[in-house]
């Protein structure tokens, strides 16, 4: 089996997190994706989405617990800067590719597995897989505290929201779903690292009754010429840290279509 090792970082707000980093072991059409580190199912599913092309959303749940969060690290970008981050962990699963498209057969089975194989591991967080419109989203059901107790918890994106129509920028209209959502769920919701030039350049026309924020988010990016993903973390500072980047479409799902929907994966 040859070895071929790709490693990405993303640097994100101070108060953000720690490079996003995964790794493959490849073979002719059976791989394994990897990762280390803080949130190891964000960095696999990350990586997972930049090698194949494909839509992949990552949110985390607010975490609370001292069970949940590791040692003092050191902030990227920030040199004397020092946060709390959630504890390391390890996450890997197995997947084939199509011998004509060279592309993963089952996305979704694949995201299944490592939401899986992280429960059973011990990290920090419990989650589901969503597949709707078009992309892939790592869900947040719930939290186990230090006696192993395990603690539902309402996704932040879950909330819903009203918006009323009108023209707006990009950057508006996603800082009107995160001030939304921060006045209905009662936490602060905010944008960390985005695209800059693109967010206040693009223009459109989105408004929202009683509907979840990740669904608006969704239609948002179904209207722009460009798809975007995102990163919603729980910031060492209290806040709900929203990331967002241009993603490299290869594989783009038919929109409108809702095709499945998987439970949250607990510990056995």
């Amino acid at each position: 089996m040859c070895g071929i090792r790709m490693q990405t970082a993303i640097c994100l707000l101070t108060m953000v997190v720690s490079p996003l980093q995964g790794s493959y072991r490849q073979s002719s059409t059976r791989k394994l994706i990897q990762a280390d580190g803080p949130r190891p199912l964000a960095k696999a599913a990350r990586e997972f989405g930049k090698q194949y092309g494909m839509l992949i959303t990552y949110e985390d749940p607010v975490y609370s617990s001292e069970n949940d969060y590791g040692n003092q690290e050191p902030v990227p970008g920030n040199e004397k800067g020092t946060a709390f981050f959630p504890r390391s962990g390890h996450v890997e699963a197995e997947y084939d590719l199509s011998a004509q498209t060279l592309l993963p057969l089952d996305p979704a089975a694949v995201l299944e597995r490592l939401a899986r194989d992280h429960a059973q591991r011990g990290n920090p967080g419990l989650f589901r897989v969503e597949e709707t419109n078009g992309l892939f989203h790592i869900i947040p059901t719930g939290v186990v505290d230090k006696q192993g107790n395990v603690r539902s918890v309402l996704p932040i994106l879950d909330t819903k929201i009203d918006m009323p129509l009108t023209d707006r920028s990009l950057y508006d209209t996603v800082k009107g779903v995160c001030q939304m959502v921060s006045r209905s769920a009662g936490i602060s919701v905010v944008i960390g690292q985005m695209p800059t030039n693109y967010f206040l350049q693009q223009h459109l026309s989105i408004g929202a009754t009683n509907e979840r924020a990740r669904d608006v988010l969704v239609r948002i990016t179904r209207t722009l010429d460009k798809r975007l993903v995102w990163i919603g973390l729980t910031g060492a500072g209290g806040d709900y840290v929203m990331n967002f980047e241009v993603a490299n479409v290869v594989v783009d799902y038919p929109p409108g279509k809702e095709i499945r929907k998987k439970g949250d994966f607990r510990r056995p």
